[in-house]
């Protein structure tokens, strides 16, 4: 009985039957357009802002508290620039404290342009200045000893209330030195158009003058 069965069906007229269906659904799909949904993506995409076009915001933002201090950071420099170019001074004479003609203490005497400096000790070090300007007088003493090894003593005498008067002991052709001295005293006086009179007044503010030379007046 199941051989029966096989035997009515018919194979050719089904493979019939599929071929007519597929012939019948192709023109059907050819014929009908796809339609696909539009892409709302890209638009987004193109909307979004260049690096080109934030640029302009970004120079826009306002300057910050390092800019805004860098003049005066320029200007903080100018004046170190400046304090230090002051304080490198020229130095016009200096020397030392002689023992038996031979500079081999730590007594130092500098004089500059417009001050004399006397420095003395190596490890406690006292420093202690005049303007030339308040200088009112010098004194220059030289004994046997000193003559013999060619050095001298010369005193200042200078108008200060703290330290009126300054030795230069046993410093090499004192002589020239005391000369030298007094020009440039002379000179930073004229340079300052300081009267007699003024100078006279000044020293009597700070201590009595001695007279040196016997005229009635101090120096």
């Amino acid at each position: 009985m199941t051989d029966n069965k096989f035997e009515d069906f018919d194979v050719e007229s089904l493979e019939e039957d599929i071929q007519k269906t597929a012939e019948a659904a192709t023109p059907a799909a050819q014929a009908a357009p796809v339609q696909t949904a539009p892409v709302q993506a890209a638009p987004a995409v193109n909307q979004a802002p260049s690096a080109a076009q934030t640029a302009p915001a970004t120079n826009q933002v306002p300057p910050t508290n390092g800019a805004a201090s860098a003049p005066a950071a320029n200007k903080k420099k100018r004046k170190t620039k400046a304090f230090l170019e002051t304080a490198d001074v020229e130095i016009l004479w200096k020397d030392r404290k002689r023992y038996l003609g031979m500079p081999i203490s730590f007594t130092r005497y500098e004089v500059d342009q417009t001050r004399f400096t006397s420095r003395i000790g190596f490890f406690n070090t006292v420093t202690n200045e005049t303007l030339l300007y308040r200088i009112m007088d010098l004194k220059l003493s030289r004994s046997l000893g000193q003559k013999i090894f060619g050095v001298g003593t010369i005193t200042l005498y200078s108008a200060d209330t703290s330290h009126n008067t300054f030795e230069l002991k046993n410093i090499k052709k004192p002589e020239k030195v005391r000369r030298y001295l007094s020009n440039l005293v002379e000179k930073e006086r004229e340079d300052r158009r300081l009267t007699g009179r003024e100078l006279f007044g000044v020293a009597d503010g700070g201590y009595d003058m001695p007279d040196l030379d016997g005229d009635g007046f101090p120096g």
